[in-house]
């Protein structure tokens, strides 16, 4: 039996404005990512840089603002519940 692997390795590395909002940048970078996930494919968004440089605020939001993992964990639920076709398994890492 021969095992036959497809790894399918996406990367985008942007630096973002930051007059940006966090729904103009989950639209640029994370929401393509919903449909590669209800594909069955894993995704992974990560924020890095210096202290104090918003990356919490942008992935977390705040109560007036919605953050990256909202809106992705809100996209992915409304994708999942339109379709009636399929069953889910969801597992979420946050570190």
């Amino acid at each position: 039996i021969t095992k036959i692997c497809l790894w399918q390795n996406i990367q985008k590395s942007s630096l973002l404005n930051s007059l940006l909002s966090n729904i103009q940048i989950y639209i640029e970078t994370v929401q393509p990512l919903i449909k590669t996930v209800i594909n069955g494919l894993n995704a992974t968004v990560f924020a890095y840089g210096p202290t104090g440089t918003g990356k919490t605020y942008t992935m977390l939001g705040n109560q007036e603002t919605y953050g990256l993992n909202v809106l992705a964990i809100k996209d992915l639920f409304k994708c999942i519940e339109n379709d009636n076709d399929n069953n889910y398994e969801i597992f979420i890492t946050y570190v």
